[in-house]
Order: C-alpha cells, then sequence, then structure tokens
C-alpha cells in the first residue's frame, strides 16, 4: 500500500548544505502536514549525514520532534 504522506530523504555533502536541506524539506512536510490539520513532523537521523522528514501521526499537530535510528 503506497504512503500517503511519503518523507523527503535528506542528504549533504557538507553540515551548511546538509542543514539548508533539511530546514527546506521540514519546510515542505511542514505545508503538507498544515493541510491535514491533525500530525505533526518527525525528523529522523539515519547516520551522520542522511536524514528524513514525514508527517507522524506519533507527532502532535504543530511540533517537530527528532530521533535517531541508525541503519
Amino acid at each position: 500500500m503506497p504512503t500517503l504522506h511519503p518523507a523527503i530523504e535528506v542528504d549533504g555533502a557538507n553540515p551548511e548544505s546538509l542543514q539548508e536541506n533539511i530546514t527546506a524539506a521540514v519546510n515542505e512536510i511542514r505545508s503538507r502536514a498544515m493541510l491535514l490539520g491533525r500530525h505533526g513532523i518527525m525528523v529522523t537521523q539515519h547516520d551522520f549525514n542522511s536524514f528524513s522528514v514525514k508527517i507522524s501521526a506519533e507527532v502532535p499537530y504543530g511540533e517537530t520532534w527528532e530521533q535517531r535510528s541508525f541503519r
């Protein structure tokens, strides 16, 4: 079954570009979450330069949580 709200995968060649890419992904996901009005945003770190950003039912609306889940 396809995910209705897929994650945005983020990486970066250096810390500055990584932060810029994470910020852009959070802004994109935030705009999607606001349309739903019931879920928040989860940012997951998978390794030192790999993250995913997604809408999460575990996160209260209006909040952004971070977690680590190394692959």
